[in-house]
Formats: structure tokens, sequence, C-alpha cells
């Protein structure tokens, strides 16, 4: 007489049940291994821009371009300045860099997504997309009415190793960052290019795509990641003095009140 060797219901019910445990532990693991790798991708990104902008730097005596600070009665436009145009040619306009793996790629600025704009007007005509977003204060500007301002203009001063060049945005570029711009109110919000005005600013740089922090290509071509309330001490400018607001509990909407203090 033949054995009959088929598993028994509750025998099947022992095996499902393992398995479903085993994902239970291994899923979460796996998640974070794979927000762990994003974030890593994302930094070799800034990491290849620092080599763009070295080259670029190199090429123009140490100077940043004039972004929209150009000067039109000297042929200097603000779109021969922007650094999507300043840059082109020393990319060749790839296109994987440009994107963090966190990001997407399609839809209007958000934390965690990438931006695609195209902007024209009568002194600007261009299409940019990527989720990075340059420091404005880095500019060096071409007309007199900016000169007293606290742009950096080069990368030859003792703070390049602490004074953001590029950063994760929702935006192509961070809005002349001050000390007293509020944080966003809340992780996925977007920039006041769709309307949200009181949010430029530090606030498009303050996106929570790697665990409460934010990658960062510094002056000096470093790069690592920053917590986002110590955005608020980093030198954007010249003259940045931390608001001493940032330590108080109530300048910082919920969704960041447990994160770590500046």
């Amino acid at each position: 007489m033949k054995k009959n060797h088929a598993f028994t219901l509750i025998e099947l019910l022992v095996v499902i049940s393992i398995i479903a445990l085993l994902l239970s532990v291994i899923l979460p693991s796996l998640g974070k291994a794979k927000a762990a790798a994003k974030a890593v991708i994302c930094r070799s990104n800034l990491k290849q821009w620092g080599l763009v902008w070295y080259i670029y730097l190199e090429d123009h005596n140490n100077k940043f371009p004039w972004g929209n600070y150009g000067n039109k009665d000297i042929g200097q436009t603000p779109e021969m300045g922007s650094w999507p145009t300043a840059l082109g040619a020393y990319y060749d306009q790839i296109e994987e860099f440009r994107f963090c793996p966190a990001a997407t790629k399609t839809d209007a600025p958000r934390s965690f997504r990438a931006y695609d704009v195209t902007a024209a007007d009568d002194s600007v005509s261009w299409h940019a997309s990527g989720s990075y977003g340059i420091n404005e204060w880095v500019h060096h500007p071409t007309r007199n009415v900016d000169k007293g301002a606290p742009f950096w203009g080069t990368n030859s001063v003792p703070q390049a190793g602490r004074g953001p060049l590029m950063a994760e945005s929702n935006w192509w570029k961070i809005k002349l960052p001050r000390p007293d711009n509020p944080p966003p109110p809340f992780a996925d919000y977007g920039s006041d290019e769709y309307g949200d005005i009181p949010y430029r600013g530090l606030a498009r740089a303050c996106v929570d795509r790697h665990n409460s922090k934010c990658n960062i290509l510094f002056m000096d071509s470093s790069v690592r990641p920053v917590d986002l309330k110590k955005l608020w001490v980093l030198p954007w400018h010249k003259g940045w003095v931390p608001n001493p607001e940032i330590y108080n509990r109530d300048f910082w909407p919920e969704w960041m009140q447990s994160m770590k203090n500046p």
C-alpha cells in the first residue's frame, strides 16, 4: 500500500506562517537597503556635478556664473548666466546625474518629485529638468545694483567647505535663501513657482528624501548629507548669521519637530 506524502492542511498553514514571518523580517530590511542605495547614488550624482563645476571654475578664474544677475548692456543675459546654460557644454546634457533616484522625473516640483520646467520670456528661454538646485548666493553678479549683496561670487574663500553650491531641491534654483526663511509646513510641499509664495529660499532644499537628510554639494567640491534642521546654520551667503528662532521648537512644523536639532 502506497503511503500518502501530501502535506496536511496543518503542515501547509505552518509553512505559510513561517514564510510570512520571514517576509515580515526581510522586507523592511530590503526597503532600508534600497533607500540607502538611492542616497548613495544621489551623493554620487552630486560628486559628478562637483567635477563639472571644478572644470567650469578652472575655465572662469574661479568665478561662478552670474545667474539671473546679468548685465544686458554688455550682452550678459540671465539665460547666458543660468547654470543649466553655463554648464551645458561641460556635461553634454547627460540626464542620469540630473536626478536623485528618490525623485521621479515627471511632475510639478514637490519634495519627492523632480522639476521639469521651460522658462520663456523676453530674456530667458531654455528647458531644465532634474532634482538639484543651485544656491543663488554663489553667483558672481555683474550689475552695479548687486554690489554690497552677500554673494559668494567665487569658490576661493575660506568657507568653501561649508558653503552650499548645489543641493537637493524641488526647483532648479534655491532662491536667495535667508536665515529667517520658514520651513515648509509638510514634507511634500511645492515651491513658490506654483503659488506657495512664503515657502521659497531654504524651504526648497528642505526635502525629506533620505531619512531626514539633504545631500549637498559644497563649494570645495565635497558632498555630504546634512540634517534638515541644520540647513538653517550653513553659510549660504557671506553674511550668514543663524536665526535664533531655529532653536525654539515652535519654529518647526510638526513633521520636523522630532528631527535632530541644529
